[in-house]
């Protein structure tokens, strides 16, 4: 038949298999349905005969790096394997953990997959369990066809990216017994784009000191959201157009992404309970801080204290800073083996693949930190995370096509 052929004979396989994995609502943190979709992924690669294995991340590690509402349920690594001729192999790195469903949601309900005009809507069908059915597809498509990929192959489906990863490719990086050629992660770029790198992140709490004391007498007290309101307003006129300086001379998805971001007030609150006759003796505010590739996180870091220490001046506050989240930026040079494999492979089928740098973050960074070429190319639109999530059948398709000759070599 072919290998191309093959895998548009297996285009209702691919539908079917993305389903199964979109019913299960592997929503993180809590990581609570992980074991169905495994016990699921189970049934289903064993009705196409390939070869797997889990792995369970030890509950110490996870007890030590997961957040508080995740270290009730276990993590599992699925590794999906199909030998090749060469002694190193190539990788394929996915999450299967998503983000809540969420309200908004009018073509079906977030956990139900339907497919409607050549689009399969559902949580996760984009990011990016579409990825790994394109993926498996490839797999099928080579097995079916009785070619032996140049490389050994191996897939790994890995939890928690939604939340940093530290409990799937953060844990995966340290215990691979074979060190990888390269590294594809098949997160939504879309199969016109490569990203070849993402922005950092830091994330922090500022979090504003007062005294609390009865709302007849404010004078008495130090009202902590007078000091907040008074920081947050001159970090937006001063610190925020600073960063906004600070660009890129990489090539980015949209216009302006060049430039490193500050977002402030994503959560905005109180450290204790408070009343409407008492003067909050204790509020914070968040600073989402996006880290472009030529930064890193301790010269953003370097930064941000600098323009609190003026604003707190500037306020005549006290304050407290806490680091929520950081994430460095990563980069794979577009000369490398895991960005030339791919647009090579696109080009046998037409397609021509333009190296860009991903806005968010992705777990490609625990393999750049490593040295090991990681690039992210996957069937993909601009609807990860929102109501009415689809990804489109023909990307599914395309990015198959890909990875199988990609392999075929």
């Amino acid at each position: 038949m072919g290998l191309l052929d093959r895998i548009d004979s297996l285009q209702e396989d691919i539908v079917n298999i993305l389903s199964e994995m979109v019913r299960v609502p592997t929503v993180s943190p809590s990581g609570e349905n992980y074991g169905e979709f495994v016990d699921n992924m189970k049934s289903l690669l064993e009705s196409y005969e390939l070869t797997y294995r889990f792995i369970n991340v030890p509950q110490s590690y996870v007890d030590e790096h997961c957040p508080e509402e995740a270290k009730g349920n276990p993590r599992y690594i699925i590794e999906v394997k199909l030998e090749g001729g060469e002694e190193k192999p190539v990788d394929f790195n996915g999450h299967y953990d998503v983000v809540p469903g969420g309200p908004g949601w009018t073509v079906t309900e977030p956990f139900k997959p339907l497919l409607k005009d050549g689009k399969l809507y559902g949580r996760g069908s984009v990011d990016m369990k579409g990825g790994l059915a394109s993926v498996l597809a490839a797999f099928i498509a080579l097995k079916e066809e009785g070619v032996k990929p140049k490389r050994t192959a191996r897939l790994y489906m890995v939890p928690d990216e939604e939340i940093g990863g530290e409990c799937g490719t953060g844990w995966l990086v340290d215990h691979l017994d074979v060190t990888p050629e390269a590294v594809v992660i098949p997160e939504p770029s879309g199969t016109g784009k490569i990203w070849h790198g993402h922005k950092g992140a830091l994330w922090v709490e500022v979090i504003v000191k007062g005294k609390t004391a009865h709302a007849s007498t404010p004078w008495l007290g130090v009202n902590a959201f007078e000091g907040a309101s008074k920081m947050a307003v001159w970090l937006f006129e001063n610190y925020v157009p600073s960063v906004g300086l600070i660009s890129s001379r990489y090539k980015f998805d949209l216009e302006g992404a060049e430039r490193a971001t500050a977002m402030i007030g994503g959560v905005v609150g109180m450290k204790s309970e408070g009343k409407i006759n008492q003067v909050p003796g204790s509020v914070y505010f968040t600073i989402d801080r996006r880290i472009n590739p030529e930064e890193n996180v301790e010269s953003a870091l370097k930064q941000m204290k600098e323009f609190l220490e003026l604003a707190a001046e500037k306020a005549q506050a006290e304050y407290e800073l806490k680091i929520v989240h950081t994430m460095e930026p990563a980069l794979t040079p577009v000369d490398t083996v895991a960005v030339k494999m791919v647009t090579e492979a696109a080009s046998k089928i037409g397609l021509k693949v333009e190296p860009t740098v991903c806005m968010g973050g992705l777990d490609l960074r625990y393999y750049t930190v490593k040295g090991i070429p990681a690039s992210s190319y996957g069937p993909g639109n601009n609807t990860p995370h929102m109501p009415n999530e689809y990804v489109d059948l023909d990307e599914l398709v395309k990015a198959a096509k890909v990875f199988a000759l990609l392999l075929q070599g």
